[in-house]
């Protein structure tokens, strides 16, 4: 009882990143934690997230048509700012068209 205590206050009196809280609730849950990426940067899965929850297969046809990533240690990585540049500039009917197709 005093360690749930001691959590409680500590949620509510000190600042923690969203991050922070999805590891803790993962603990609690006992679910595996997710790997930290670089920072600034975002994991494959993380992006597809980042972007409305996309799959796998359209962020590698984005990729096809020119979306920046970035290989370190074997991971892909993506910046949220070309993930925006290349949602927000590219054609919607024409990106469709070509994810499905």
């Amino acid at each position: 009882m005093i360690i749930s205590n001691q959590i409680v206050k500590k949620l509510v009196t000190e600042d923690f990143s969203e991050e922070i809280l999805k590891n803790v609730m993962a603990v609690l849950e006992m679910r595996p934690v997710m790997k930290k990426s670089i920072a600034g940067f975002l994991t494959e899965k993380e992006a597809c997230d980042y972007c409305g929850n996309i799959s796998r297969s359209t962020l590698w046809h984005w990729k096809r048509r020119g979306l920046k990533s970035y290989k370190l240690g074997g991971r892909c990585l993506y910046s949220p700012a070309d993930l925006d540049r290349f949602i927000y500039s590219a054609d919607p009917v024409d990106t469709a068209e070509k994810v499905e197709g």
